[in-house]
């Protein structure tokens, strides 16, 4: 009897053992790139034990995430990966095991497999997988892919839906194809990234002779900013660095008595940046009006129409036995053309004369008269 039950036990550990597949064994290292190629059928099971090693120590695993995967190219975005078994996690030994089904690839490929770690992640090593076509291959599934694209690497995709990523206005779905390739399918609208802008206000044009204190810029942008740096007359760019939205600088204990330009450069997540820039312009007036003097007095003149300086002028006068004064800084040369009423004359009459303006700034102006005292309701002139 004793006898009888030995032989059934002896009988079943046999057909156990001869059920239970033994993983093909390989070591990969981090720090050797030596790689074995694998050889597998099409849909037959394969099992693999990887000792994972970082130089001469194992690795230890404890805690880490161990995978193996094989894909139909280098560049396929979607892969196969096994079962896992951790044998031992220091030294760091695994189990992987393919289905019959995770190899089930019609006609057989040449393709690559990967082992690694999920937690970094990374690949120690990536080898030459084939799958040899087997007539004799019958009853297993169809290939279960994993796309293996990392959509948090895409900032502007804002989460996930269960169509797959998507962002506001668009949505992706996915379709994998029988050759390890992906479809992806958008609807919707796709909107393109979105480059840094930046706009810079403040400066503007002041008189000659006058003082600008304490300069304030303002700064608008359509993103938030990783790093904005401001830069100005006497001002290093060090000096104003920050981190943000939209905002403001005043540049306090500044005097600009002469043209300043401030500039700010501001950048995105991304590494891309967007400048601007605003200025104080410093300059003189021109004076147009009527007056019983061909040459008025400093007074008269600022008493006048006043707009920036410009070469010539026009406008519509009504004088009362006065003549019609244009003036302006002699710099910018005399005038070629004359109209008055729509017609064209004779060069007005010029003089020449030193004018200070409200400011206490000193300049020579070129000083046209009309050639005759004129009396006249609104009368037009150009001179240019």
């Amino acid at each position: 009897m004793k006898l009888a039950l030995h032989l059934v036990l002896l009988l079943f550990l046999a057909c156990w053992s001869c059920s239970a597949q033994v993983p093909y064994p390989f070591t990969l290292n981090s720090q050797d790139p030596a790689t074995p190629s694998l050889t597998v059928y099409q849909a037959n099971q394969a099992k693999f034990r990887v000792t994972y090693k970082d130089g001469t120590n194992g690795t230890d695993l404890t805690s880490l995430s161990p995978y193996m995967f094989w894909a139909a190219s280098d560049y396929s975005t979607n892969v196969v990966l096994s079962d896992i078994t951790m044998v031992t996690t220091n030294p760091g030994v695994v189990d992987f095991l393919f289905t019959a089904s995770d190899l089930n690839y019609s006609g057989g490929v040449r393709g690559v497999y990967g082992v690694g770690i999920q937690q970094y992640p990374q690949t120690y090593r990536i080898g030459k997988f084939t799958i040899k076509p087997d007539p004799y291959a019958t009853g297993a599934g169809p290939i279960s892919y994993g796309l293996v694209l990392n959509w948090a690497l895409y900032t502007q995709y804002l989460g996930t839906a269960s169509s797959g990523p998507y962002r506001a206005g668009t949505n992706i779905g996915f379709r994998a194809g029988a050759y390890g390739e992906v479809y992806i399918d958008f609807t919707g609208t796709v909107t393109a990234a979105v480059s840094p802008t930046v706009s810079l206000t403040g400066g503007t044009t002041v008189e000659k002779g006058s003082t600008v204190a304490n300069p304030a810029v303002t700064w608008d942008v359509n993103e938030t900013m990783t790093n904005i740096t401001l830069s100005g007359p006497g001002l290093a760019s060090t000096n104003v660095t920050g981190v943000g939205g939209d905002d403001s600088y005043t540049d306090t204990g500044r005097n600009l008595t002469t043209n300043g330009t401030y500039s700010i450069i501001v950048y995105d997540s991304d590494g891309n940046s967007a400048s601007d820039t605003t200025s104080w312009t410093f300059t003189n007036r021109r004076y147009m009006g009527e007056s019983t003097n061909r040459i008025p007095s400093n007074a008269e003149l600022l008493a006048m129409n006043v707009s920036w300086q410009a070469k010539g002028g026009s406008g519509a006068a009504s004088p009362s036995g006065e003549y019609i004064i244009v003036a302006y800084p002699a710099t910018l040369g005399a005038c070629s053309s004359f109209v008055l009423g729509g017609f064209s004359t004779d060069p007005w009459p010029l003089g020449t004369n030193s004018v200070t303006n409200a400011s206490g700034f000193a300049e020579s102006y070129l000083i046209y008269s009309s050639d005759n005292l004129l009396t006249s309701g609104a009368i037009t002139y150009d001179l240019d």
